[in-house]
């Protein structure tokens, strides 16, 4: 493992902690019944309280945020510095064979109205959004050999930018297996999906394996298409 994926081992966990203290539920979509084992709570301040799962094999393998239980904010204010410089190449994400489900019922007007289940999802960045918020749309779908979208059109899902933590994107000529990425502040990919310039053949629309946590996309991690 490179001294970059260690480090990012280390750091994404306190900055999902940190992440959690600023997500609001005001401007959440409706709500589906929550994992019972990935709750937020804001009670006592006591760091021994935070449980870390292992990684899963399956969907959340290799991703930027592993399963997480945080039960307070141990961290204050939340707030934390940007890890690295735009463009520090980085590991890419170990692809899942099967990632999570979007249901057809959660789907309307090419819009996911729930939140959607902790959980690595495929996403293809759509469009962007600079409203009450700033954020990126994408278009979630299901891969399990092949891509599986439950309804006719887009299935849009918001990635605000005060929760999305982590972002790479893909560089070079990559291959399946051979992925290249760059680390991208989220705020960067933010602004060259809205039109300002980026390196020569850099392309950051495409497709994301995306860790959703409470709800939040809290990473979105450049792929390429099997």
């Amino acid at each position: 493992m490179s001294k970059t994926s260690k480090f990012f081992g280390l750091v994404t966990v306190c900055a999902l902690a940190a992440g959690a203290y600023h997500w609001n539920a005001n401007r959440e979509p409706e709500a589906i019944d929550p994992d019972p084992d990935t709750s937020i709570t804001g009670d006592s301040v006591d760091a021994s309280e935070i449980s870390i799962e292992p990684p899963s094999t399956e969907s959340t393998n290799g991703t930027v945020a592993p399963p997480v239980t945080i039960e307070n904010d141990p961290f204050g204010d939340g707030t934390f510095d940007q890890l690295l410089d735009d463009w520090t190449p980085v590991d890419a994400p170990i692809v899942p064979e099967r990632s999570a489900e979007v249901r057809a019922e959660w789907v309307t007007n090419s819009r996911i109205q729930r939140n959607l289940p902790d959980g690595t999802y495929w996403g293809f960045l759509h469009s962007v959004y600079d409203e009450e918020e700033r954020g990126i749309n994408f278009d979630v779908v299901q891969y399990d050999g092949e891509f599986i979208r439950s309804s006719d059109g887009d299935q849009l899902y918001p990635a605000f930018l005060e929760d999305l933590l982590y972002a790479s994107v893909v560089t070079g000529d990559a291959e399946p297996g051979e992925a290249r990425n760059a680390y991208l502040a989220p705020t960067t990919l933010w602004a060259i999906a809205n039109g300002e310039s980026a390196p020569a053949d850099i392309e950051v629309r495409g497709w994301y394996l995306l860790t959703i946590v409470d709800g939040k996309v809290v990473g979105a991690e450049g792929v390429v298409t099997p």
